[in-house]
């Protein structure tokens, strides 16, 4: 997300895009420790076989909720977040991409205190463009879509992010992302 950080679950890539073109404007929103909640839907994923319930009631914990975590990702229904990150005065005046894969640039399409629009373009495995919208109602709030559009493996995929955050503390305690 600056424009809080993308980590393409939304609300990472804002407070981190990068400029091509157009100078970023710095965001008036207070630094330290914020909380984000993101919701992420998909399409165009390929569906995964269903696994009885017996058979996952069989494996161990941790690999159990990874495959349920999977099979959930795959059957296209919401996947929520909450995840608290650090915002530094650093981040808040230039922009640095934190989470984009290194085949990936980005254009500021709009930068104002209160507003960032970001083109995102992606060319290598997974080729595709997206745009993020971020909206900083207050320096304690912000308000952020993504929409991504991809090709990968021949399989076309759309993901949106939508994610809200608030400000938490001045300090972020042991939280360094």
């Amino acid at each position: 997300m600056p424009p809080f950080h993308l980590a393409v679950s939304g609300f990472i890539v804002i407070f981190s895009a990068a400029s091509a073109l157009a100078a970023p404007v710095a965001i008036d929103a207070k630094t330290g420790l914020w909380e984000v909640n993101s919701t992420t839907t998909h399409s165009g994923m390929p569906s995964m076989p269903s696994i009885p319930a017996a058979d996952l009631a069989k494996l161990p914990p941790a690999q159990r909720a990874q495959i349920e975590a999977m099979l959930q990702l795959h059957s296209g229904a919401p996947q929520s977040s909450t995840r608290r990150i650090c915002v530094t005065e650093e981040e808040l005046k230039g922009f640095i991409p934190k989470d984009m894969e290194e085949d990936c640039t980005s254009t500021i399409l709009k930068s104002t205190p209160r507003e960032q629009e970001i083109k995102i373009v992606c060319n290598g495995k997974g080729q595709g463009t997206g745009l993020v919208k971020v909206s900083i109602p207050t320096r304690t709030s912000m308000i952020s879509e993504m929409q991504m559009d991809v090709t990968a493996e021949g399989l076309q995929m759309s993901m949106n992010t939508k994610s809200q955050g608030r400000w938490i503390a001045d300090d972020c305690g042991d939280v360094t992302d």
